[in-house]
């Protein structure tokens, strides 16, 4: 036996109270089929569709969703785990949790800021050509991956065995004071001139103003005989007998 559909119109002014009152429950075939048989002048007709739990009215030439959608607003739509093929009925905000790890090819689709994804990242759809992706798990960095990384204590640092664990400029700075390593200074072209001590400021900033050793050397590379006076952590002279041009100066200290 068909099913008679019928509406009627009510007007709300000359009614108190509505008592086991409630929009016609249709399922989403008869609601189409309903809508067959609509045109203009029944604009404003609700129904309430029971297959998807929802409120449906007509504009006058097809039935509009009751909950309209914010503009803008995310939608969480479930995991998804397809990395070839994107999801075929997504609209714009759509956000998807990913089961599957791996590289995105979605035909046509840019991915922000990579296709490359985890178990637990998110996708969300910003338009038709582009989504975005969200990192939703914790990833350990290394040479080829980018990640969380834990910074290395001092005691690491000092170890120099560790290569999961980065290290700061400070702590870097604490190792090589305390490895005293030598610094190197060097300077070429300088002139000599005799007799007249020659201020190198070699800036190595010695532990001691005496801790550190020097080579003179001409250009033929044959080493120089000068005086040498330590003034200070940061520079010495050297004094020759003899004028001398293209001189090479090498300091190693520390």
């Amino acid at each position: 036996m068909a099913v008679k559909q019928f509406y009627h119109d009510i007007d709300g002014v000359k009614i108190g109270i509505l008592k086991d009152w409630r929009f016609n429950p249709l399922t989403t075939a008869l609601r189409t089929t309903l809508g067959g048989t609509l045109n203009a002048s029944h604009e404003g007709l609700a129904v309430f569709d029971t297959d998807l739990n929802q409120m449906f009215y007509w504009d006058g030439t097809t039935w509009v969703s009751g909950t309209a959608p914010i503009t803008g607003a995310m939608t969480y739509k479930g995991t998804y785990a397809n990395l070839a093929v994107a999801p075929g009925t997504s609209v714009d905000g759509d956000v998807y949790y990913l089961t599957t790890a791996g590289t995105l090819t979605w035909a046509g689709i840019t991915f922000n800021p990579t296709a490359v994804v985890q178990v637990g990242d998110l996708v969300i759809r910003r338009d038709a050509t582009n989504w975005d992706v969200v990192q939703g798990n914790t990833v350990l960095a290394s040479e080829t991956n980018p990640g969380d990384i834990e910074i290395a204590t001092q005691t690491e640092v000092n170890t120099g065995t560790d290569d999961a664990r980065a290290v700061t400029p400070l702590k870097l700075a604490t190792y090589v004071s305390n490895q005293a390593l030598a610094k190197t200074y060097f300077a070429s072209g300088v002139t000599l001139v005799a007799n007249t001590a020659f201020t190198v400021n070699h800036n190595l900033n010695l532990q001691n103003k005496d801790a550190f050793v020097i080579s003179v050397k001409d250009s033929a590379g044959s080493e120089v005989g000068v005086d040498v006076d330590s003034v200070n952590l940061n520079s010495l002279t050297v004094e020759s007998s003899v004028a001398a041009t293209n001189i090479t100066i090498t300091v190693i200290g520390r």
